[in-house]
């Protein structure tokens, strides 16, 4: 009498072939997840931006001073634009420091984003006034500048202190100026 014998699993052959077409899949599919990643961490960093602008219009009416929107290097000096970190402060010195005296407020880390001001006369800051008013108008403009520097968020300050992000005019997925030009990383 003659047994049967069956064998159980895949040959080499066939194992080869699936880790091809794994290998395939993952090299179509991890470059769009992780700009799909990057655009979620920008999105997400301009609505933390926005509310921080908001709370700084609400503060400056309810402590009756005024508040300073900035972003700042590790010394926690205001400047123009910054990789670091951005700062929503009482300054009291009005030395564009958080130093002794003033009255911090809220802080974001801008991990691998970068933060740029364009503000009304060159100013490294947004002040709002006691009465909710912007002294300085303009745009605050955040990239990533790691994955893709070409990504952009603006949100557009005007003088009464109202905040709103940039439209995208021509649906490319990017902020675009009043002009309806790309914004750009300078």
């Amino acid at each position: 009498m003659v047994s049967a014998c069956l064998q159980a699993g895949f040959t080499l052959l066939e194992l080869v072939v699936v880790l091809i077409i794994t290998l395939v899949l993952a090299t179509t599919v991890l470059p769009s997840y992780s700009a799909w990643t990057a655009e979620l961490l920008i999105d997400g960093k301009i609505a933390d931006l926005h509310a921080a602008l908001r709370l700084a219009r609400a503060e400056a009416v309810g402590m009756q001073h005024d508040i300073k929107f900035c972003p700042v290097n590790p010394d926690m000096k205001c400047q123009k634009s910054s990789d670091y970190r951005v700062l929503i402060f009482a300054d009291v010195n009005a030395n564009n420091l958080l130093d002794y005296g003033d009255v911090p407020l809220r802080q974001i880390d801008l991990q691998e984003l970068r933060v740029e001001l364009r503000v009304s006369a060159g100013r490294p800051y947004i002040r709002y006034k006691y009465s909710g008013d912007s002294k300085e108008w303009g745009s605050v403009n955040l990239y990533n500048r790691l994955v893709d520097p070409e990504a952009s968020r603006q949100l557009v300050v005007n003088l009464g202190g109202r905040v709103r992000t940039a439209p995208d005019f021509n649906n490319d997925g990017l902020a675009d100026d009043y002009r309806g030009w790309q914004v750009t990383c300078s």
